[in-house]
């Protein structure tokens, strides 16, 4: 299913007058950026028998914040959530919420290839997605994207917060780790001066810790404009407890990169402010 919710320039310029009047509060500027969400519901129901409709609901979620921060959204779950479809938007998009299951799947030659798996249903594919044409990899993303900087990517998966590869048998010196933020553009590092943030988490991550966090995330962004998306990292994560993965008993980590002060496409931060 896609659904398209565009943001009204009626809107933004009432925003606009609204939030220009608040004090401490960066002045709006009118934005065209798009965002895309992507949401694969059926590995987590049909395929990997965890009966959870969570991933929906955490894609409807994020998109209202992202509209009220000002990006012309566009959501798909399900079917539609394809390579091909995402790599189509990456080229333009300024921002990228992705809730599926994310790994290193590839490891040759000393380098790493993080990924995502697009839904299942777009194809007669294996449980879970196993094969290689279900994956979104990042270097076919960072292909496709080129020089161009997506501004805030959410990736609502396992591992693709990690600054490693965590996986037995594989690198763990951090030489070569998760390059999924450098196919958004995006340094994997904190603190940087980019217009950017990244979000992702570390180990395997219990999908309800998934959702309990965003659901302090996301609607802290919308009601709170003007406050970088560092603020509401911060914000969420000390909402805890948050579960841990029940298979392998690692804690739910949470980790971010770029630059905390970046709160989206119509309160750019000052990259002197750092």
């Amino acid at each position: 299913m896609r659904r398209a919710v565009p943001l009204l320039m009626a809107l933004v310029f009432a925003s606009a007058a609204t939030f220009g009047a608040l004090p401490g509060v960066r002045p709006p500027i009118v934005s065209a950026a798009t965002a895309q969400v992507w949401a694969n519901p059926d590995s987590f129901i049909d395929k990997c028998n965890n009966a959870s409709s969570l991933p929906t609901g955490m894609a409807n979620r994020a998109t209202t914040a992202l509209v009220a921060m000002g990006y012309a959204t566009y959501e798909t779950v399900g079917r539609g959530f394809t390579v091909s479809a995402v790599l189509a938007g990456v080229s333009s998009d300024s921002a990228i919420y992705v809730m599926s299951h994310g790994d290193v799947y590839n490891y040759t030659g000393g380098l790493v290839n993080s990924a995502f798996l697009q839904d299942p249903l777009a194809g007669s594919y294996p449980p879970c997605g196993k094969l290689g044409y279900d994956r979104v990899y990042a270097s076919a993303i960072k292909s496709h994207n080129q020089s161009h900087l997506i501004n805030f990517a959410f990736m609502s998966t396992c591992y693709l917060g990690s600054t490693i590869e965590h996986k037995s048998g594989l690198n763990t010196s951090g030489t070569y780790g998760n390059n999924m933020p450098d196919a958004f553009g995006i340094q994997r590092s904190q603190g940087t001066s980019q217009l950017a943030f990244y979000v992702g988490y570390v180990w395997e991550t219990d999908v309800r810790s998934m959702n309990k966090f965003e659901g302090y995330f996301f609607p802290y962004i919308a009601s709170h404009p003007g406050k970088g998306f560092y603020d509401a990292f911060t914000y969420a994560a000390a909402r805890g407890p948050y579960i841990g993965d029940s298979v392998t008993n690692k804690p739910f980590v949470a980790a971010w990169f770029g630059n905390p002060f970046y709160a989206g496409p119509n309160y750019p931060a000052n990259p002197g402010d750092l």
